[in-house]
């Protein structure tokens, strides 16, 4: 079909138009110079003023009703941005409604707040102040048309965050998202050889990433936080890579990457005749570069689904199928190289043939080096990528040429552009966003995966693990922070959509989808900077993180995080975070750590401790130091654990320790109903006469010592505070280990 370029600008400009309360005539007219440089603008105005062709004019239309679940177009926004948390629910009793007051995306705007601190819901300001940075691009416009679209969507983002699509019941979809996928379904229309079922949403998924990534931890070898953080940074970027080279394949939009996050794509694509051809050789191809860059260690799984518009008005169904199915696919690890016609392929196996003069990588100890080398070609380039982490400002994409590569043909570029390459999108830090950046396609970042940085003179460095441990109080160890959404994956599952008629509209699940990746990136951001610099960000993105800091440092950052997620998503009860934390000894110990800090998790996940919490069916808690509790709980323990920390020093550990003893005690006796277990109450009223000149040396311990004896008499009720008292104890004497009043490492509780 004809007019590929106008037909998408026209879905922009329809949208545009309403919103400057103008007529399309009347914008094209405004910014004529503009898109002059990439469209014929007399046809332009002629599709969106005379709809001729018609055709064009249809999937205009078409696409703004599906990007809306099926709904017309409404009238121009008068109201607030409703929070798409809002109304999710798994049993139709939805919380009250949080709004968003109108602003550029900021982490304070993103903080919904109830109806009636909404500031005047005037979107003058917003609209002029978007429209101003607008005509910044006339003098100063990108190259080509996709790079165009590309400057337009951050602009879009920045200003149309925040207001409804359309004052027609879908006040929680934003103006920003619904344009996106009104365009990503434009393009697929125009390119599409069926109208009948016009679309394949494909999805993506790279497998083994984790385990990859802490290979370089495994080892000990010296460097190896600088290239953990490397690998994170270098893997997220060919993640980025693979969505890219879908949509070159197929000649489409960046608009047309649904979703992007954490190992997996979400694409939307025109269904054409050799479009599933297309489909299965890049999966073979990709599949089988990865397979040798990286020595088997990596795998490409990629599941695609012919789509009509019923597809994309039950997107939640669509894409909980395909979820289904690349599960399914990705347990069949390296299937893809590793079978032919059908069958497993034995020679295929060996990942290197030619071993002479080869010795096993000392850095990451899972590939070769070469003769006289003692790195793998990854680990070599991880190194040198990780000394340039800390003074990175900027990077690129570029194809055909560039400084590291991540797929074939595809490169990551750390230093400015070179005269004979071309990037085709540039990626800036927050801080270096602001002006200057029109005429070069460029999307924002915010740090995310960099790790805690040590000054020398002029040039900057990536921490070592052992420095990082030495930041530590008390036992000097690293911390190892695991936190996920307590949330079904599609998060639009059927369960949630009660009560609503186009809940699964495609617009509504992205612009979920993109506050939960804002706040794992620009929050999560926000709030390690504030709380806790010394954190090696392994990946956070869409519904999950993983850091690495001092241990001691976790528990409050845990808290923070879950603080501030729990304001991002209006209090929602249903919405919630569940955390592990666990101590690694060392670098060598930190992929078994963090193995172990995922199964804690979906522990967590699954059920908190019964005896202690007998209603709570679901996640929402925290496990740390071989307990899992409520979060309320976890942040009064540890509160108490500094107490207990700072009486320590006071009365020594031992009257401390005895006091766990019984506490130990206490829960053995609920969990089993022993009577020789309730010996623990005379042996705590003993223990306070016979030592109470120790303990009155602290206030605060000999008030809490007989608070808790009270507490306790009443042992056939559960008493959270005597029952957790064992945990805040070693809490406390881990804080104190090393110093002046702890003879007794908290290892006594892990060693009986």
């Amino acid at each position: 079909m004809e007019l590929f370029r106008e037909t998408i600008l026209g879905t922009i400009v329809t949208e545009l138009a309403v919103f400057a309360n103008t007529s399309a005539e009347k914008f094209i007219f405004r910014y004529q110079d503009l898109f002059g440089r990439y469209v014929d603008t007399e046809k332009l105005q002629v599709l969106l003023e005379a709809s001729m062709p018609k055709e064009n004019w249809k999937i205009i239309q078409r696409a703004r009703r599906l990007s809306l679940g099926g709904e017309e177009p409404g009238s121009r926004p008068v109201s607030p941005l409703r929070s798409v948390f809002s109304d999710l629910s798994p049993d139709g009793s939805c919380p009250g409604a949080m709004y968003y007051n109108p602003g550029e995306l900021s982490v304070h705007n993103t903080i919904p707040v109830p109806g009636y601190k909404v500031k005047t819901c005037g979107f003058s300001k917003l609209r002029a102040q978007f429209f101003s940075e607008m005509d910044l691009l006339i003098p100063n416009s990108p190259e080509n048309f996709d790079s165009f679209l590309i400057v337009l969507d951050i602009l879009m983002k920045k200003y149309l965050w925040g207001i409804p699509a359309a004052g027609n019941g879908n006040e929680d979809i934003s103006l920003y998202d619904s344009i996106k996928t009104a365009v990503a379904i434009t393009a697929a229309l125009v390119k599409a050889a069926h109208r009948d079922v016009p679309y394949i949403i494909a999805a993506g998924q790279l497998s083994g990433l984790q385990n990859y990534v802490f290979a370089v931890s495994g080892t000990g070898a010296e460097g190896s936080a600088a290239r953990l953080c490397s690998r994170s940074f270098y893997m997220n970027a060919v993640i980025s890579a693979l969505a890219h080279l879908m949509i070159h394949k197929f000649k489409v939009p960046m608009s047309n990457i649904l979703m992007l996050f954490n190992s997996r794509f979400y694409i939307l694509l025109p269904f054409t005749e050799d479009a599933e051809q297309r489909l299965a050789e890049s999966e073979k191809s990709t599949a089988e570069f990865l397979y040798k860059k990286f020595s088997g260690s990596l795998s490409f799984e990629l599941v695609w689904e012919q789509v009509s518009d019923e597809g994309i008005l039950h997107y939640s169904d669509t894409i909980t199928r395909l979820y289904s199915r690349i599960e399914r696919k990705k347990n069949q690890f390296l299937k893809t190289v590793l079978t032919e016609d059908g069958r497993w392929n034995p020679d295929r196996f060996i990942v290197c043939h030619d071993l002479f003069h080869k010795s096993m990588c000392t850095a990451c100890g899972s590939a070769f080096a070469n003769a006289g080398e003692s790195m793998c070609e990854n680990c070599k380039m991880d190194t040198e990528i990780g000394r340039k982490l800390p003074q990175i400002r900027q990077f690129s994409f570029s194809r055909g040429k560039g400084q590291y590569e991540l797929l074939d043909g595809y490169y990551l570029n750390l230093e400015d552009r070179e005269e004979d390459r071309v990037d085709y999108l540039t990626i800036v830090s927050d801080s270096a966003a602001e002006g200057g950046m029109y005429d070069r396609p460029f999307a924002i970042y915010h740090a995310a995966y960099h790790g805690p940085v040590r000054y020398t003179g002029y040039s900057a460095e990536i921490k070592a693990f052992h420095e990082t441990a030495r930041r530590s109080r008390g036992c000097k160890k690293l911390g190892i922070l695991k936190m996920a959404v307590d949330m079904p994956d599609p998060l639009l599952s059927e369960e949630l959509q009660r009560g609503r008629m186009n809940a699964d509209a495609i617009s509504r699940i992205n612009t979920l989808y993109r506050m939960l990746e804002l706040f794992f990136h620009v929050h999560l951001h926000s709030i390690t900077e504030k709380v806790c610099k010394n954190i090696y960000s392994v990946f956070s993105g869409r519904d999950r993180l993983l850091l690495i800091g001092p241990w001691s440092e976790m528990p409050g950052l845990a808290i923070e995080i879950h603080k501030k997620f729990s304001e991002f998503t209006g209090f929602h009860p249903y919405i919630t975070l569940s955390a592990a934390i666990c101590k690694a000894d060392g670098p060598g110990h930190i992929s078994a750590r963090a193995d172990n800090c995922g199964k804690r998790l979906e522990e967590v996940q699954r059920k908190i401790k019964e005896t202690i919490y007998p209603d709570e069916g679901r996640g929402g808690g925290i496990y740390f130091l071989g307990e899992s509790m409520s979060w309320e709980d976890f942040e009064k323990q540890i509160s108490i654990g500094e107490r207990f920390a700072s009486a320590i020093r006071n009365v020594g550990s031992a009257a401390v320790k005895r006091l766990g003893n019984y506490s130990r005690m206490y829960r053995d006796y609920l969990n089993t109903g022993a009577p020789d277990k309730l010996m623990f109450l005379p042996m705590l009223s003993a223990d306070m006469a016979e030592n109470s000149d120790i303990i009155r040396k602290n206030r605060w311990l000999e008030n809490y010592v007989g608070y808790l004896y009270k507490k306790a008499s009443n042992y056939r009720q559960i008493e959270k505070e005597f029952y957790y008292a064992e945990f805040s104890i070693k809490y406390a004497l881990y804080l104190t280990e090393g110093t002046a009043g702890n003879e007794i490492r908290a290892d006594y509780y892990n060693k009986r």
